[in-house]
């Protein structure tokens, strides 16, 4: 099994891509996919508009930044365009650079506040799966819980968050070892992202 999951937030765009239950590749744009999100959202308040009802159009701007791709915006405007049709070709050309840089897969997780914007989600090429704004914070609340009763229980504080293994994940490929565990502690060749 294989498949990749995006994050598109309001600063930047993430991906991670599995394959037979390995990380095959990942990466992180925080500077080209800087402010995407948030641009959006803005120019969606700033013109009015509702993304709900607008229509993907056929063709789009090539976008890298969120920032400084609106000048295609205004460009466009200036020569006639609606303000909506621009906006709207703004939001399919990040959502296909967005698309791009995870790998242009056949289908696509997605995950972020850009999730629940439609026409953003209708532009993309592939199948999407929407995933909500909140699953990777959903994914940590197991741990959290856990780590929680676990102190409560012993009495016992944690130096730094994430000290604990979480019990969910014992048995899997976890870099963090189990306070008490009887695993030698990692040297920095054995962790899986160095």
């Amino acid at each position: 099994a294989h498949y990749t999951l995006l994050d598109c937030g309001s600063r930047d765009i993430k991906f991670i891509r599995y394959d037979q239950g390995k990380i095959k590749n990942m990466g992180w744009n925080a500077e080209c996919g800087a402010s995407m999100g948030f641009t959006i959202e803005l120019l969606e308040r700033y013109y009015n508009l509702d993304f709900t009802t607008m229509q993907v159009p056929d063709s789009s701007f090539s976008v890298t930044c969120g920032v400084l791709g609106m000048s295609h915006i205004f460009d466009a405007v200036v020569d006639g365009a609606s303000e909506a049709e621009a906006v709207a070709k703004f939001v399919k050309g990040i959502a296909l650079n967005a698309y791009n840089f995870a790998g242009s897969p056949d289908t696509l997780y997605l995950s972020g506040g850009l999730c629940h914007n439609p026409l953003f989600v209708a532009s993309f090429p592939c199948k999407v799966v929407s995933l909500g704004r909140f699953v990777l914070l959903q994914g940590l609340r197991p741990c959290v819980t856990d780590r929680h009763t676990e102190k409560q229980h012993s009495g016992m504080q944690s130096s730094y968050p994430g000290q604990e293994r979480c019990r969910h994940h014992q048995g899997q490929n976890n870099p963090i070892p189990a306070k008490n565990s009887q695993s030698p502690p990692l040297k920095k060749t054995d962790h899986p992202l160095d």
